[in-house]
């Protein structure tokens, strides 16, 4: 399933894209080869996926979006706080980028691990809002709810 995610390790955030998240995950923890630099010597958790994209390349399209938008938020006192920021603008968008489909046309799903530290604005009609429980995806990264292997 094509998603793109967000993961917490202490005050850092790491946003990606991937179709086998329980395997890429366990990457960036070190488990497998293969993690982002920019993780690695971390444990990280995730806090949000986003599912639903027809596509791999609209996937990319919207993580290119999301780290945009999360470094125009200047205000914010934490790094999570600006990534929810942007993320809540990211949704509102008619279009992620100027060559993708337009935003209504992909149902997307949010997936919440943990609360957000911000008030979101109304979700729009193509995005769904599921909560997750913290168990299924601390327990077993391989075998889950959240990806599989």
């Amino acid at each position: 399933m094509i998603c793109v995610y967000l993961l917490q390790s202490g005050r850092r955030t790491y946003v990606g894209a991937t179709v086998r998240f329980g395997r890429r995950l366990r990457q960036h923890n070190g488990e497998l080869v293969g993690g982002a630099k920019y993780t690695r010597g971390r444990r990280w958790v995730c806090v949000l996926r986003v599912e639903g994209f027809q596509t791999f390349q609209q996937a990319l399209q919207f993580e290119w979006k999301f780290k945009f938008l999360t470094k125009k938020q200047r205000g914010a006192a934490s790094a999570l706080k600006r990534r929810w920021q942007a993320l809540d603008v990211l949704l509102g968008l008619v279009k992620w980028t100027s060559n993708s489909p337009p935003a209504k046309d992909i149902k997307l799903i949010l997936k919440v691990l943990s609360a957000p530290p911000i008030r979101l604005r109304r979700l729009p009609s193509h995005v769904a809002f599921a909560v997750a429980f913290p168990s299924t995806l601390v327990a077993n990264t391989a075998r889950n709810s959240w990806g599989s292997t």
